[in-house]
């Protein structure tokens, strides 16, 4: 998954709180923020949202 500086500036904090040790690739990242969506800040649920496989 791309992401730009902004994206994981507005995750940085949620991902460090909810996801620490998940290692990038594999979508394991936004995978771990959306089993924790609904405690994400509005600004990183939008990016996981818009991220999140169909």
């Amino acid at each position: 998954m791309a992401q730009t500086a902004a994206e994981r500036e507005a995750c940085q904090a949620d991902f460090e709180k909810y996801c620490p040790g998940v290692h990038p690739g594999g979508g394991r990242i936004i995978e771990c923020l959306a089993e924790h969506l609904n405690e994400l800040t509005p600004e990183c649920q939008k990016i996981v949202k818009a991220h999140m496989p169909n």
